[in-house]
Formats: C-alpha cells, structure tokens, sequence
C-alpha cells in the first residue's frame, strides 16, 4: 500500500464519520446507553487525542506522548456539539498535514509506539484499523440513536441490485476542505497531481503546458491522473498560448475539447474566451458552456485582462458559467484582494469567484479574510508542502 492509498482510505473513514455524526442530535451526542459504555461525544474525544498523539512529529517521536491523558479521553462531560466537532477536527486536520510531510520512501522507516518498534507501513495499518473500529462505533450508536430518522450510510437493506448500478460508495470521497476553503491545485503531470493530492487539495486543475499558461492536456495524461488520484479534475480547454482571442479553426478544436473533457469525465471544464476589445466572447462562451451540459464551467484568468470586470461577471452568469478565475486584475490576488472583494459582493451566490495568482501560505488567511472567497487556486509545482503550508494556514 502506497502512502496516497493510506490517505485516501482514511479521508473515507472521516467522510463516513462525518455522514454518521450529522445524524446525531445535539443531546444524544452524550449519551451512554449501556453500564460501562462511551458515548459518541466519548469516542470522537477518544479518536482525536489518538490522532494527535500519534501523528505529532510522526517520524522522530515515539506515539504514545508523555503529555498525553488517555482516561480524560473517556470523561463523560458533558460535551457541546462544539466542543465534539473541534476535537474530531483537530485530530483529522493534524493527521492530514502530517502524512504531508511522508513520502512513500519513508515507509520502511521505524517509528514508535509504547517503545515498540513499528514500520511506518505497520504504523500506519494499526492505526487504520483502530480507526475502522471506533468509526464504526460511532455507526452503531448514531443508528440507533436516530431511530426511524437514520439516512442509510451503507447500502440499504434490500437495495444491493440497484446499488451495484451505480457503486458510489466505491468512489473516494474528496478530501474535507481547509478551514472551510477549497484548495483547487493547477498540476501537469502525474507526479505533481499525486504531490497536490498528498498535500491535500480537494480538486486538481489539469494542464499542459504551463510554461505558456496552461493548454488542454492529452487524453492519456488525464487518464493517467484519473486512474492514480482521487479527487475531482478540472480540466484546461484552451488550443494554445497567447491571446485569449481565437479563429474559427481554434474554436472548433475548443468544441472538440470540450466533448472529449464530458467524455472522459472531467468534473470542471475550464476556458476562456475574448472578443476583440478584450471582452467577455459571450456568443462563444455561451455555446461552449452549453457544450459542457451538466458539467461546471469555469472562467480562467482570461478575466483579469478585461477592464469592466463587475459588468463581465454579469455576463458570465448570464452565459451558464460556475466559477471565475481571477486575481482581480493584478498579478497577485492579495494584490487584487480590494477588486476580489467587490466580485464576491457582486456575484451575491450566482456563480463562485475563486482567488489564483501566486497564492501561497504566508498570504492565503489574510486573502481569504479580506475577499471572504470560498476557493483559491495554486500551483503545486511536484511540491506536496506548497499545498500542504496553505491548507494548514486556512486551519
């Protein structure tokens, strides 16, 4: 098992935990229903102070820390909705920016728990394990405390022919976002899409050619990223570099692109397409977003060469397009962060303005807080702790 099957599998464990807290009410998160019992407040609490004291300096410390209170971990409180939600988020989010800091060839490396000597590899099997253990705990309880309200996690009862139609339990969930924030990371290759991945962004941007901005990339590379990571794939629609202006010829080869990203699955199409004064092509955009279907379109960075860029997000919208791509006009978006406030108020919920443009750690908190965007978009450049330091400063 590779370190990215480690992460992925335990991203499914969080995201079924998550499904089965969600249905427990705030007063049942205390209760023990049986002499000697935990409660689901009891288990997140217990899963958490796990998580911490195992994962903080993984690779040099031993995992059972001398700072740590295992019986406190069982206390009966009570506990507040709150108090469970920040312990269990606190566990999860230590656990994913430590695994960033891992690579495959540490996993022969001896770690240790008690003294005991572990692999990392074994390390890593024994705390999955125990993870599996308690989050079906919390499964168990949260069932029968919903009653006739629980919403089916797993298969239903009576449902496993019409299941097999459509096996979405199969499908990796999409790793929880940063602080409430997603990070989308441009990559061009297997080996960058596999760092981001690691590093913990929840959707790739896929390219070629990013030495001239970014071009729709081969078949076989987004097959390749498909078949290797599990998170969700914009992918790049765009003939050539240059001037977001294009021939009849490109504009066709754009059309042909944009049926082969439905084909092949892509969950975002992204483009952009200027007239000659250096505005919104609506005509064009309209017809290739109508080209996508079902499919998000995405308006890349094409936007920041536009002057009215409030009267272009009207038209975006009135064109189908989901989300836009902008530094707000300049290089940087913590530079444009004043003009990315005043998208975000203008687009009022009808369609996502997500922040790119050498967006990196020591700038993200202080973008987000003053653009109050949702998104921000990075490269990742094969370097999983680019992604990895911004997603821990949205934290």
């Amino acid at each position: 098992m590779l370190l990215k099957d480690f992460v992925d599998e335990y991203g499914r464990y969080r995201a079924t935990g998550d499904k089965a807290l969600a249905q427990v009410s705030d007063d049942a998160l205390n209760r023990i229903l049986a002499p000697n019992g935990n409660s689901v407040a009891m288990i997140v609490r217990h899963i958490s102070g796990n998580l911490i004291s195992r994962f903080s300096n993984f690779l040099t410390e031993d995992g059972e820390k001398p700072w740590r209170n295992r019986d406190g971990e069982f206390f009966e409180g009570p506990f507040t909705r709150a108090d469970v939600d920040e312990a269990w988020r606190k566990g999860w989010d230590l656990l994913f920016a430590e695994l960033a800091k891992v690579s495959d060839a540490d996993l022969e490396k001896v770690v240790t728990i008690r003294g005991q000597g572990l692999t990392v590899h074994e390390a890593l099997c024994r705390s999955l394990a125990h993870m599996a253990m308690h989050i079906g705990q919390i499964i168990l309880l949260a069932r029968i405390l919903a009653t006739d309200e629980w919403k089916w996690i797993t298969i239903p009862k009576g449902q496993s022919a019409q299941y097999n139609l459509n096996p979405t339990l199969e499908k990796r969930p999409a790793r929880v976002t940063a602080g409430g924030v997603l990070i989308e990371a441009c990559v061009e290759s297997v080996e960058e899409s596999l760092a981001a991945a690691l590093g913990g962004a929840d959707r790739l941007e896929l390219c070629a050619n990013m030495d001239v901005g970014g071009t729709t990339p081969s078949t076989e590379l987004f097959t390749a990223v498909r078949a290797k990571v599990a998170l969700p794939i914009a992918m790049m629609v765009r003939p050539r570099g240059g001037a977001f202006f294009y021939s009849r010829e490109e504009l066709a080869s754009m059309s042909d692109d944009a049926d082969r990203a439905r084909e092949l699955g892509a969950d975002v199409i992204v483009l952009g397409i200027l007239d000659r004064t250096g505005s919104v092509d609506e005509q064009h955009t309209r017809e290739l977003v109508k080209r996508a279907g079902d499919t998000p379109v995405t308006f890349h960075k094409a936007f920041d060469q536009i002057d009215d860029q409030l009267r272009a997000l009207d038209v975006l919208i009135e064109c189908g397009v989901s989300r836009v791509l902008t530094s707000g006009g300049q290089a940087a978006a913590i530079d444009g962060a004043d003009q990315l406030a005043r998208l975000v108020d203008h687009a009022t919920g009808r369609i996502t303005v997500m922040a790119g443009g050498k967006v990196r750690a020591p700038n993200v908190s202080e973008l987000v807080a003053r653009t109050r965007v949702q998104e921000v978009h990075a490269r990742c450049n094969s370097d999983a702790r680019r992604i990895a330091d911004i997603a821990a400063a949205l934290r």
